[in-house]
Parts: structure tokens; sequence; C-alpha cells
């Protein structure tokens, strides 16, 4: 009878353990998004969608100068509100010196340099624009098996979520599919180059040259952006690894036309998780993130 008295003290102690874990979690917020936001980082049904760029329906209007933003989620501003996406705190901070200058967001989740490279001349005639930044290559870079193993939230296709009601078990699940892949890599190590890229690097390079072409013909200036380094992911990271390694490609680009480099790589170095929300799997930037990365281009137009 006393054993089993124990057990029971033990088996409840370990349950108040459990509640405890799990309500300082709660308090927290630990590894779960705002409630506007479902876990994949596209927006919960119950509001309504926002598009990020507010200059699509109007006209442009011949007192505006404008700079055109191209790239993926990362420029979109994927898990972020839009206020906080860089290229509206890049609108802020250059309006302070010209109120007359408008930031265009023509990013979207899942771009690749294939599809920036068809809209690019288009875009900047559309807006009469002599300055355009471009963020893309990471979405190019990503193992096909990868992305689809673990797509990435696409905002126009909104749905319903819900805060997990156990945040541990959440905590703990986020951190397991996070590693799956590393653990259990689907190719040997010495293998990693035969992995089939979502754009081969033979194409992503004609892609970026027909990028910077088009801004030479049109005597615009362009801004590359690299994406940071996030291959080696730390203990306790739940995100998945970040392809950077078709950001050698921009060097070559640039070249061509007249342009320059934001090298977020080693503007972030070590402390690239600083500017990385915490609740995403695939690698995100945070606000913090989103207004580094305004600030750095800021200070190239």
């Amino acid at each position: 009878m006393k054993r089993y008295k124990t057990i029971g003290l033990v088996l409840g102690g370990v349950a108040l353990l459990l509640v405890a874990i799990d309500g300082l979690l709660r308090l927290l917020s630990a590894g779960v998004p705002p409630g506007t936001l479902c876990p994949d980082g596209s927006p919960n049904g119950a509001f309504r969608y926002e598009p990020r760029n507010q200059y699509l329906e109007t006209s442009p209007d011949d007192e505006s100068n404008y700079v055109v933003c191209f790239g993926d989620g990362w420029t979109f501003g994927l898990g972020v509100e839009r206020k906080e996406a860089w290229p509206a705190v890049l609108e802020q901070l250059l309006q302070r010196h010209d109120p007359n200058l408008r930031v265009v967001n023509s990013a979207a989740v899942g771009e690749t340099s294939t599809d920036v490279a068809k809209i690019f001349k288009r875009q900047l005639v559309r807006y009469r624009s002599r300055q355009a930044v471009v963020m893309i290559g990471a979405t190019d870079a990503t193992p096909q098996d990868l992305l689809e193993k673990y797509p990435p939230g696409d905002p126009f296709k909104a749905g319903f979520c819900r805060p997990p009601r156990w945040r541990l078990g959440h905590v703990l699940a986020r951190r397991l599919a996070g590693y799956r892949l590393r653990l259990y890599p689907p190719d040997p190590p010495d293998d990693q180059s035969s992995r089939d890229r979502r754009i081969g690097i033979t194409q992503a390079q004609m892609n970026f040259m027909k990028i910077a072409g088009a801004a030479q013909e049109l005597g615009a200036r362009l801004i590359f952006v690299t994406y940071p380094k996030l291959s080696a992911v730390q203990p306790g990271d739940p995100h998945l690894p970040l392809e950077s390694r078709y950001n050698f490609l921009v060097a070559g680009a640039v070249t061509v036309c007249d342009g320059a480099i934001c090298d977020l790589e080693k503007r972030w170095g070590d402390k690239t998780g600083d500017y990385l929300l915490s609740w995403m799997l695939w690698p995100h930037p945070n606000a913090k993130g989103h207004a580094d990365i305004a600030k750095a281009v800021a200070g190239l137009l």
C-alpha cells in the first residue's frame, strides 16, 4: 500500500511539474507567434489578409520617386506586420530626407530569381524607378526535398489556426521537427552538391545577370542584399539551415551595372539568431532584423 502511495505521489509531482512548465511557457509565449499569425507565418483566417504593396492598386504619380524592392519571404515580411517589413521601414527612413519618396514591396513568399527576372524591368518601368533593391537566392538554393517536406507558409492562403493547448508539447515538437533532417540527412554530407535545388546554379546565374542587365539598360541603381549564413544551427535553435550558397552570384552580377552589395552575412555574423523569429521553422527576420536590413540598405541608396 505504501508503495502505491509513493508511486502516486511521484506521478502527481511529475504532473504538477509539467503543468508548471506549461504555464511558464504560456506566460512567456515561448515558440508561439502573435495571435494574428499561424505557426507557419501565414495570417490567421480570422484576420483580413493585408497586401504588402500599398501602391499596387494606384497609378504612380508624377511627384513621387519610387524605390522598388524584389525578393521572397524575407522581403515580403513573412511572420511580421506590414509596417515592420524592411521595405516599409526603409520608406520611413528615406522619407526623413525626401517626403516624396515611396518604397514599393513587390516581393512574394517563395519567389525565385526566375520570378524576379521576369517582372524586374516591367516593374521599374511602371514606377519610373531609378533605384531597385533585390534580395533573392535563398529559395533558389534550397533543396527541393526540403521544401516539399517543410513548405513555408503561404500568406495568400490564410487559414484558421489556434495557439497550441499544450505549450510544452508544441515547443518540444518544433525542436524535434527542426532537428529531424539534420540528424537523418537524406543524402550523405559529401554529396550535398548533387541535391536538386529549386533553381539550378546555371539558371540562377543567368537570372541574376538578366536583372543586372535590365538595371543597366534603364540606368537604375541596383542594390543586392545577400542572406546571412545559418548553416550551423546551434542547440536549442528551432530553425532549418538557411541555404545561402548562391550569395556568390551577386558579386558577378553587380559588376555589370551601377550597383552595390548589402552583405548581411558579414553584417550579422555570429549574431544572426538575434535577428530571426524564434517560432518559425523556416528562418525569417523578426522586427529587429527587418529594421537592421532597412538601415543597411538606406545607407547604400
